[in-house]
């Protein structure tokens, strides 16, 4: 999802999006952090997501 929303942005944000995903991929979040990261990121960018875990 993030890289979705990286190719969709440009700019700083872009930037922002980039640093948060190569930070994400290095700590171990459990599944339910994880669903929350989505939903609420979904929220913010206006995006119809769904998360199967």
């Amino acid at each position: 999802m993030l890289l979705y929303i990286e190719n969709r942005s440009s700019g700083p944000k872009r930037e922002e999006v980039r640093k948060a995903y190569e930070h994400l991929r290095r700590i171990q979040l459990d599944p339910e952090a994880t669903l929350r990261v989505l939903k609420k990121l979904g929220e913010e960018e206006n995006l119809k997501i769904s998360v199967e875990l």
